[in-house]
């Protein structure tokens, strides 16, 4: 029940294929960002591209990175893509061209398109989709002290194949890493002095 939600108890709020936001929790993920939340969003069939674009894009105004323009891929499953990290400096894609990994077993068949209109070091692409006309993977968004990341496929297996045979050699670490990134802006510490209060 996501109206009741304070998202201020998480240090990092994950959606997937949420198919349409209420103005209510729009306005309650923003304010969360801005304050210093992780959101992490992942999209799929259900997801309602012209809510999204009002209510989190607002015309670049908002916290999601790019306008979702459409569905695209092989809705057949018999075409597919892996990614390839952007060369931009981001602790995400840092680990896997430290651990000489390039995305390609994540195998997808289906994505939005997503469109940006100017990468900035506040909303820009991390990676794309390995295929003619590159298409964006995975994009993010600094807003205020909070930072949102946005995976233009599915969390599970009905746009793509990221979960199994090969894919959770780069899956997994990738949702550990992303995860770590966003809650990079919100997490207190965890550590002190012997004796020292923490209130």
């Amino acid at each position: 029940d996501l109206p009741s939600v304070d998202f201020h108890q998480y240090h990092s709020v994950i959606l997937a294929n949420v198919g349409s936001i209420q103005d209510k929790i729009a306005a309650a993920l923003e304010k969360y960002v801005h304050e210093g939340g992780g959101l992490i969003l992942f999209l799929g069939s259900k997801v309602d591209a012209v809510d999204y674009n009002k209510k989190l894009y607002r015309d670049g105004k908002g916290i999601l990175p790019g306008l979702l323009k459409g569905i695209e891929g092989d809705p057949k499953h018999k075409q597919y893509w892996g990614m390839r990290p952007e060369a931009v400096d981001n602790p995400v894609m840092d680990y896997f061209r430290a651990n000489k990994r390039n995305l390609s077993s994540l195998i997808v068949y289906e994505f939005f398109n997503v469109q940006v209109q100017r990468q900035t070091e506040s909303a820009r692409v991390l990676a794309f989709y390995n295929r003619e006309n590159p298409a964006p993977a995975i994009l993010e968004k600094v807003c205020g002290k909070g930072k949102v990341l946005l995976f233009t496929t599915s969390s599970d297996l009905s746009w793509n194949e990221m979960t199994v045979g090969e894919g959770p050699v780069d899956f997994v670490p990738l949702i550990q890493e992303s995860v770590r990134y966003v809650c990079s802006g919100s997490m207190e510490p965890t550590t002190g002095a012997i004796g020292e209060v923490y209130t």
